[in-house]
């Protein structure tokens, strides 16, 4: 079965499973094989450094990104960064917005 989790604080999207912060979104991913991620940039966090950008970091570290990533991001310069993290590690997108593993 092709599971979508959606990491984002605000939007509500058709997803198996929706986690609103950093730290519940990254347990999710280490919890379970998803065969997409859906996720936000900003997800409201106090701290600088817990945002989507940095999940998709620490998801490339531990081997647990999914092989299609669907950017849900309005913040551009954050968006900016999933790309170009997912390109560094040979996902491809044809619309800036889904990636998939090359």
């Amino acid at each position: 079965m092709d599971k979508w989790l959606l990491i984002d604080d605000v939007r509500n999207l058709n997803c198996d499973e929706t986690q609103r912060t950093f730290d519940s979104g990254l347990e999710a991913l280490r919890r379970e094989r998803w065969a997409t991620l859906c996720i936000d940039h900003d997800l409201g966090e106090k701290e600088e450094r817990k945002n989507g950008y940095q999940i998709i970091n620490v998801a490339i570290e531990e081997g647990i990104l999914p092989p299609h990533v669907q950017i849900v991001a309005s913040n551009p310069a954050g968006m900016r960064n999933i790309q170009r993290a997912l390109l560094s590690v040979g996902y491809d997108s044809r619309d800036g917005r889904n990636y998939f593993r090359g």
